[in-house]
């Protein structure tokens, strides 16, 4: 039998599951409401504090409340500095059984409303069908589970079109004692037939054979074209086809001619319905030159063979190949050009069903400033302006879902199946190529994602990550490789790792690594997915310690850069966020702690701004939309002579009342009380006296300020602590043997009063108590709160494996632990050999 003592360096690495034998010293059973950090130790976390409540009535008759479920529920926020310089924040709510889109400023003056209700893109009866997306002053919102529609299929028939504005002829050039010959057939769209009761029309002119100088301006292509004044001896080409039109009684009655410069137009009139079987063939030639003169028939094989000028808006099929696929482009002339441009083969072009793709919230911050800035409406995206369906074609995610969007590089990008689509370069409507003709780096981006096993993998997040885009399917992740400026010519997807991601919400990035959760059973677990060795990227579970400890599917993650934590809440366990304080030295993971914050209503949202976690809950009436926030960093306790209390009081729903306020339950004035929390209520003024129950704070209320709120309980279960010997870094534990516990001491720093609680196996437990009292200390002075440092030593007298040591603390003041030690009695069943 021996005597031992052993310290346990520090209290800072949160829950594990793991057997007693391998877990860690300072690993504990359980932890709650507490948060543990490498600078302070293990503290209490500090009290959630009331922004605003409130209930929305849905527009209409009857005015009824919305019901906010966390189900239907999606929740956003938004923050930034508006045209005054004031620095805003505004959450905003969607609900997806009404279809209603509400939002809050959570700083004075408190303005709330509504953007849409009763919408049937905001409606969904799942909430992670609802992505939110935030660049700048602009805001997306996008439902995963509406398809992108283009409205009414083609404008108009494409073909139809090409062969109705009929057959362009045009002279290049003038040359003497030349013929200039036009011959004009109707043909069959279908057997390329000649009509069978219209005789092919020629018409000639004829040059001067003299080259004499008073004749050279009848080589003038556009006298012999289009004569304007028809004089003798020049018989232009289009007065000849005029005058053949005019004698025949079909071209009569079906078309007409256009002419100017040097080009004529025979099309067909407006009224006409024989385009629909028929279509205008013209040849031109010259007995001079194959140059002199070009027919084009709606296509040509070489831009550089049309006219300068051209009728206005007619397009041009450009077919360097017919023979090969897809290397066609078109061109139309336009005046306003001043020539010919790349366009598209409709003048009508096929355009996106608006109310298909998502909302664009322009200027949300500007709301109260400037509330015209403030835009709402679905996204625009450009109609083909270029090519054709072949030649430029839909974006893949046209007639299907969009599962994410994001923006990277100056794109806006979508996920729909298992491919990527990404806009052009800081144009984030245009999703077709801007030009055919030509290969355009900045062009958009449509890739579709190899499949890595038998097993169909569809995309539903996009997370920046380095210098890169992370791509999350169901089964498999994908890198977007890419040159500088998305050079659409080099762009690649390639798989990185293959696991199975929950989607119930988005992978976020912590920096370094993405962190993305999975499901498994009843249970979840989080993968920090990270780039070993500068080589290749690799998912190792955050959570592999602690396997059933998060319950239920996680439906939500929110990081804080600045303290290094991470908030996640799940589906199951409505009231509890769970938190993992990390610490990272050198890219080395040497903090991984892991525990729980309990809070007093039903969670709807959680999210991290710098040092400050929002959280949204909804009361008990199931319409009360109850707004709070939190501090998260370290708080320093400063006290002296001057001050009575250096900190907030350790109460949820934190709020200061001022002297001379009545307090009313279940009020949206400017204090909220919620029925069911009305009996937890307590009072703390500015000495630390406590008032417990609505009207002893009330009857308080007439003297002086209170802060009132309800307590909450932290509390940190130390592990079993087993006989062990640590030696070279190595850890022996003696299982032939057992320890009784005779007595701990906790070390502890700027803390008011606390509990020890010891169950032993069997035995009713026993409750040592810390007053936060140390007679004859500085800190203990009369009319003020008792805040002290030191140690405290509490009996234990069981067997290390019999028995439970809980610290707890119910009271509004601050808790800080550091080391604790404990003696004990060990007795080894055997000697050594």
């Amino acid at each position: 039998m021996a005597l031992l003592t052993h310290t346990i360096p520090n209290l800072m690495n949160g829950v594990s599951q793991q057997p007693v034998t391998i877990r860690l010293d300072n690993q504990a059973e359980e932890q709650v409401n507490g948060t543990c950090r490498v600078s302070d130790g293990l503290s209490k976390r500090l009290p959630i504090e009331m922004i605003r409540a409130e209930e929305y009535l849905q527009i209409g008759s009857p005015f009824t409340p919305i019901v906010f479920a966390d189900e239907t529920t999606k929740m956003h926020m938004v923050k930034g500095v508006d045209s005054a310089g004031v620095s805003r924040t505004c959450q905003i709510a969607l609900d997806g059984i009404t279809g209603s889109l509400v939002y809050r400023f959570l700083e004075s003056p408190f303005t709330r409303g509504f953007w849409a209700w009763n919408d049937n893109y905001l409606k969904t009866t799942d909430k992670s069908n609802i992505k939110f997306l935030t660049n700048g002053q602009t805001t997306y919102v996008l439902n995963k589970e509406i398809v992108v529609d283009m409205t009414g299929g083609l404008a108009s028939d494409p073909e139809l079109y090409m062969v109705r504005q009929g057959a362009l002829g045009f002279v290049k050039q003038g040359f003497f004692g030349t013929s200039y010959i036009c011959e004009i057939n109707i043909i069959n769209r279908v057997t390329g037939l000649p009509h069978g009761s219209v005789a092919p029309q020629i018409v000639t002119f004829t040059t001067n054979s003299s080259t004499a100088t008073t004749n050279i301006t009848e080589l003038q292509v556009t006298q012999i074209a289009n004569d304007a004044t028809a004089a003798a001896p020049l018989r232009a080409l289009s007065k000849e086809l005029e005058t053949k039109r005019v004698a025949n009684a079909y071209l009569n009655s079906h078309t007409e001619i256009i002419s100017d410069d040097n080009w004529f137009q025979l099309k067909w009139k407006a009224a006409s319905i024989e385009p629909n079987d028929y279509r205008i063939e013209m040849k031109c030639t010259s007995t001079t030159a194959a140059t002199a003169i070009y027919a084009v028939n709606g296509v040509t094989t070489d831009p550089l063979t049309l006219p300068k000028t051209g009728p206005e808006g007619y397009v041009v099929k450009v077919d360097a190949d017919p023979t090969a696929a897809g290397d066609q482009y078109y061109l139309k002339y336009l005046a306003v050009n001043n020539g010919w441009s790349e366009s598209g083969r409709l003048t009508e072009p096929e355009e996106f069903d608006f109310n298909t793709l998502p909302y664009q919230l322009d200027n949300i911050i500007e709301i109260i400033a400037n509330p015209s800035a403030f835009t709402m409406d679905h996204l625009e995206i450009a109609p083909r302006t270029v090519g054709d369906e072949e030649t430029s074609p839909n974006p893949s995610f046209v007639d299907h879902q969009l599962n994410d969007m994001f923006i990277f590089n100056n794109r806006l990008g979508f996920l729909s199946q298992n491919n990527v689509i990404m806009s052009r370069i800081d144009e984030f409507t245009t999703f077709f190529r801007t030009s055919v003709a030509t290969s355009l780096a900045a062009d958009r981006v449509d890739l579709k994602a190899a499949v890595p096993s038998a097993r169909y993998t569809d995309l539903h997040s996009a997370v920046p990550f380095e210098t890169a885009i992370m791509l999350f399917g169901d089964a498999a992740q994908y890198v977007l490789q890419t040159t500088t400026g998305f050079d659409v010519t080099k762009t690649s997807l390639q798989t990185s790792t293959e696991y199975e991601a929950s989607q119930k919400v988005a992978p976020i990035n912590l920096g370094a690594s993405v962190y993305f959760p999975v499901t498994r059973g009843a249970y979840s677990g989080i993968f920090d997915l990270s780039r070993k060795d500068g080589i290749g990227l690799t998912a190792e579970e955050a959570t592999h310690h602690i396997p059933t400890y998060i319950s239920g599917d996680v439906v939500e993650m929110t990081y804080s850069s600045v303290e290094n934590i991470l908030f996640a809440r799940t589906n199951t366990d409505k009231r509890t966020i769970y938190v993992q304080n990390r610490f990272i030295r050198q890219t080395i993971l040497e903090q991984n702690a892991w525990h729980k914050w309990t809070v007093p209503n039903d969670l709807l949202y959680i999210n991290v701004l710098g040092s400050r976690l929002y959280i949204c809950m909804v009361a008990d009436d199931g319409i009360s939309l109850i707004r709070t926030s939190m501090d998260i960093s370290t708080t320093r306790i400063v006290q002296d002579e001057t001050l009575i209390i250096g900190f907030l009081p350790y109460l949820d729903y934190l709020q200061l009342i001022p002297q001379g306020d009545v307090l009313v339950v279940d009020s949206y004035t400017d204090y909220f009380i919620a029925p069911e929390n009305e009996a937890l209520m307590v009072g703390v003024d500015v000495h630390g006296s406590q008032y417990i129950g609505l009207a002893a704070i009330n009857a308080a209320l007439v003297t002086e300020d209170i802060y009132v709120g309800i307590p909450y309980r932290f509390a940190y279960t130390f592990s079993e602590q087993v006989p062990a010997q640590a030696s070279d870094g190595q850890r022996t534990v003696y299982q032939y043997g057992r320890l009784a516990l005779r007595s701990m001491k906790i070390s502890f720093v700027n803390t008011g009063k606390f509990d020890v609680v010891v169950t032993p196996t069997g035995r009713n437990p026993y409750t040592t108590y810390f007053t936060g009292t140390i007679l004859g200390g500085l800190s203990s002075l009369l009319g003020r709160i008792n805040i002290a440092t030191g140690v405290f030593k509490f009996p234990v007298n069981a067997r290390s494996n019999e028995v439970s040591i809980t610290i707890q603390s119910s009271y509004p003041y601050p808790c800080t632990f550091n080391t604790c030690e404990w003696q004990g009695l060990f007795t080894n069943n055997a000697g050594r050999m």
